[in-house]
């Protein structure tokens, strides 16, 4: 799916995709595996939503 979807689409897209699913991953560690996030998570996780809004806001 992913060589498709950079196929079809600008990278920058498709990687911002990538990074989302990254911090639903994450989440559900959180929730279903009851796992700790350290700070240096929480501020990675931060830094990764950032970015991706960044991405997006430039369509």
């Amino acid at each position: 799916g992913w060589f498709t979807a950079f196929a079809l689409q600008n990278a920058a897209y498709v990687r911002s995709l990538g990074q989302v699913e990254l911090l639903f991953s994450i989440l559900a560690s959180v929730i279903v595996f009851r796992e700790r996030l350290r700070m240096i998570d929480v501020f990675g996780m931060l830094l990764l939503s950032v970015s991706v809004v960044m991405i997006v806001s430039m369509l």
